[in-house]
């Protein structure tokens, strides 16, 4: 196997088979977004400022009430949701959470949600609908760049979430939603 990197493509070589990827690392992301099942989704907004009238266009383009549980974290209490409408949930429930993730890898379009006063693990778990924000900078080729600098000892959970939630279990077929989220919406924020 041989990897190469030539300005923005990066290709990967194994014998007769060569796959190559073009691009920054959020535009990787967001490209393989589009690869999950049924129920991913990912757009850009260029600051944090800007997400509250992007999950509010979201919230409308799905047909949901404008209303969600958000992680409690300063970045987000920061924000007027309830400028664009949006009413806050103070439990989350079986609608929509709005989470803020760790990292997010752009090889498997996954992203790293980690637990703690910040981050109620069950907001990622238990709504219909679970929205992400990622900032741009946050974003690593491989699980392995995450991996090397984690801090594991920091928290009780990490999780690595690709894709809406999705299960074979049902006669081999698949079926989305059933044991967590039905949609993944992705947020990609690129802060300058």
């Amino acid at each position: 196997i041989r990897l190469s990197l030539v300005g923005s493509e990066m290709c990967i070589r194994d014998r007769a088979v060569t796959m190559c990827t073009r691009g920054d690392l959020g535009t990787r992301f967001m490209d393989a977004v589009t690869r999950l099942p049924p129920g991913a989704s990912v757009e850009q907004i260029d600051d944090m400022s800007a997400l509250p009238a992007a999950v509010a266009r979201r919230l409308a383009a799905m047909g949901l009430e404008p209303a969600l549980k958000i992680q409690p974290t300063p970045d987000f209490q920061a924000l007027d949701f309830k400028a664009v409408g949006i009413g806050l949930r103070d439990a989350v429930d079986d609608r929509t959470s709005l989470s803020l993730a760790e990292a997010a890898i752009a090889e498997t379009a996954s992203l790293v949600i980690r637990s703690g006063p910040h981050m109620p693990i069950l907001d990622a778990f238990l709504p219909l609908h679970h929205l992400v924000a990622v900032r741009r900078r946050d974003i690593l080729p491989y699980l392995d760049d995450f991996l090397d600098h984690a801090d594991l000892a920091r928290s009780r959970n990490v999780v690595i979430v690709t894709g809406p939630s999705g299960t074979t279990d049902i006669e081999g077929s698949l079926v989305i939603g059933v044991h967590g989220p039905a949609t993944l919406h992705i947020f990609v924020v690129d802060e300058g």
